[in-house]
C-alpha cells in the first residue's frame, strides 16, 4: 500500500483512547512532504519492517522501548534516517538500507539517546550510504554524544551493546563526519565486522571513523572491521576506542587516510584496566604534518 503523507504517516501511541503497544506496520511505501516524518511511535513494544519511506525530515522516530525496526529503505531525508529516544527495554536496528540523505545542516543517519536504562541495543546488518552535509556535519551511527558533538556530552545508558556487519560508504561533508559515535556505559560492548570507507571531509574538517567510549566496567571488544579511505583536512582517525574495563582490539584493517593535518589509524585506551592490541593490520596513512599507525595505553596491562 502506498501512502502520500503531508505530516506524519503513521502515528502509534499509548493514550486515553488506547493501547497502542504491539503494534506493527509493515510492508507499506510512504512518500513524506518536505517536514514530514514517515512513522512515529511512541509506544512499546513495537515493531516497523519492511516499509519504503522517502522524502521528509525524518523517517523514522522512536519514543520508548522494546521496539524492532527492521528491513526498512529510507532515503531522501533532509534532517534524520532513524531517531530513538528511549527509556526502557531493548532497542533493535537491524538490516535497514538507508541513504540519500542530504540537508542544510547536520545530517544523521541512525542517532539515539536515552531518557531511561536500556537493557540492550542491537545494531546490527544496516547500510549507510550516500550522505552529503554541504554546509554541516554526517553523523552516521550515533549512541549518546561526546563532547566534541554540538557541545553537549551525553552517555547513553544501555547494558549490552552490540554493533556487527554494518556498511557506511560514501559520506560527504563540509565540517565533520564521525562514522560511528558509541558512547555508552556498557557492562559489555561487541564493535565488530563492521565496513566503514570513502568518507570525505572537505576544508576544514575533520572525520572520525569509528569512536567508542564505552565507561561500564565489562569487556570491550573492537574486531574485524576495515576502514578504508579516509580524507580530510584538519584530523583524521581510523578506530579510537575508550574503555573503563578490559579492552580488546584484534583483527582491525585500517587503509589509506590522507590529507589531514594529523592522521591516526587505531587508538586504543584502558583506562583502568587492561588493553589488548593485536593482528590488526594498517597501511598507507599519510598526513603533510602528523600521522600514526597503532597507538595503544592502559593504566594497567598493555599488551601490543
Amino acid at each position: 500500500m502506498e501512502i502520500n503523507s503531508t505530516n506524519t504517516a503513521f502515528t502509534v501511541v499509548n493514550d486515553s483512547t488506547g493501547d497502542g503497544s504491539g503494534s506493527t506496520i509493515d510492508g507499506f511505501t510512504i512518500n513524506n512532504s518536505p517536514q514530514g516524518t514517515g512513522v512515529n511511535v511512541s509506544a512499546d513494544n513495537c515493531t516497523v519492517k519492511n516499509n519504503e519511506i522517502k522524502d521528509g525530515n525524518t523517517g523514522i522516530a522512536v519514543l520508548g522501548g522494546s521496539t524492532t525496526i527492521a528491513n526498512n529503505i529510507i532515503s531522501g531525508q533532509s534532517e534524520t534516517g532513524i531517531l530513538g529516544n528511549l527509556s526502557h527495554g531493548f532497542f533493535t536496528v537491524t538490516g535497514n538500507y538507508i541513504s540519500n540523505l542530504m540537508g542544510e545542516g547536520s545530517i544523521n543517519g541512525i542517532t539515539v539517546s536515552t531518557n531511561g536504562s536500556l537493557t540492550d541495543f542491537n545494531l546490527n546488518g544496516n547500510t549507510l550510504s550516500y550522505i552529503s552535509a554541504p554546509n554541516g556535519a554526517v553523523f552516521g551511527f550515533q549512541l549518546g554524544k561526546s563532547k566534541g558533538a554540538d557541545g553537549n556530552p551525553e552517555v547513553a545508558n544501555v547494558t549490552h551493546l552490540i554493533v556487527t556487519g554494518n556498511i557506511i560508504n560514501d559520506v560527504n561533508a563540509s565540517s565533520a563526519i564521525m562514522g560511528m559515535e558509541l558512547v555508552s556505559n556498557s557492562v559489555n560492548a561487541l564493535i565488530f565486522n563492521n565496513n566503514i570507507s570513502h568518507l570525505q571531509g572537505s576544508t576544514n574538517s575533520s572525520v572520525y571513523t569509528v569512536e567508542a567510549a564505552i565507561v561500564g566496567n565489562g569487556t570491550v571488544m573492537v574486531s574485524k572491521n576495515i576502514i578504508s579511505h579516509i580524507v580530510a583536512q584538519q584530523q583524521a582517525a581510523g578506530i579510537v576506542t575508550v574503555a573503563l574495563g578490559d579492552l580488546l582490539l584484534e583483527n582491525n584493517q585500517v587503509i589509506n587516510i590522507s590529507k589531514a593535518n594529523a592522521s591516526v589509524a587505531i587508538l586504543g585506551l584502558g583506562l583502568f584496566n587492561n588493553a589488548t592490541l593485536k593482528n590488526n593490520s594498517v597501511s598507507n596513512i599519510t598526513s603533510p604534518q602528523v600521522a600514526a599507525g597503532i597507538l595503544g595505553v592502559a593504566l594497567s596491562n598493555l599488551n601490543m
